[in-house]
């Protein structure tokens, strides 16, 4: 498996005194760097937590690929099964925003056994309120939507197949996933659609944790304090 484009907090040869291992699926125009994941990775170790992060296609140093959600989804599987080939213990799963949409893909239908599944704003159906959303990304991916035009940034290509897959994909009728979710939500997040992510926590009965003045991107320390306080609850 090429590492270049992995980060992780342990070594392989300490991988089975983990509790667990978690697959971080970053959000979209991130990267394996993103702030949160590495934030909260000292002290997930210091709680005996491993966390693997990877770029996606499309993004950090895989931004010469093809970014579709097919591509994105054999990645996942891609680093479940290398991490099997040195740990035996849980594997357990995170993703935020466009991360937390493609693991409710991946989960879907899927027979295998996780520890946990964390999800951090995941984007549900955002086609309507990216329409209206100030970031002016959002505003652009969805004109090149409605346009049908590819959308360009920072050197990345995003074919309109992927972007209308990505925001006008009805999760609420692929639900089938066994797993029990773990919701977290920012009360000041604009750039997804809070409603849509409580609907979800209502039909699948999951649990639902609030960051009370938190935005989409929680850089502030108490955004990120609480945010580990949660993955260490949960974790444990």
């Amino acid at each position: 498996m090429k590492s270049d484009f992995i980060v992780k907090n342990f070594s392989e040869k300490e991988a089975n005194n983990l509790k667990t291992i978690l697959i971080a699926v970053h959000g979209f125009s991130s990267s394996r760097n993103s702030f949160v994941f590495q934030k909260i990775a000292p002290t997930l170790k210091e709680n005996n937590i491993g966390i693997v992060c990877f770029d996606l296609p499309g993004h950090g140093l895989r931004k010469d690929e093809k970014l579709n959600v097919k591509a994105c989804l054999d990645s996942i599987m891609e680093i479940e099964e290398w991490i099997k080939s040195f740990y035996s213990g849980p594997i357990s799963l995170t993703g935020a925003s466009f991360g937390g949409f493609l693991l409710l893909r991946y989960l879907e239908n899927n027979t295998n056994q996780y520890g946990k599944v964390i999800l951090r704003a995941p984007a549900l159906e955002e086609y309507y309120i990216c329409k209206e959303d100030t970031l002016e990304n959002w505003k652009e991916m969805i004109e090149c939507l409605d346009k049908g035009k590819n959308y360009f940034r920072d050197g990345m290509e995003v074919e309109v197949s992927m972007i209308e897959d990505y925001f006008k994909f009805d999760i609420f009728n692929h639900l089938n996933i066994k797993e029990d979710v773990k919701l977290i939500y920012g009360s000041e997040d604009i750039s997804v659609n809070n409603e849509n992510i409580l609907k979800l926590a209502k039909i699948k009965n999951w649990d639902l944790y609030r960051l009370d003045n938190a935005d989409h991107f929680c850089r502030r320390p108490q955004d990120v304090q609480n945010i580990v306080e949660i993955f260490i609850d949960i974790l444990n």
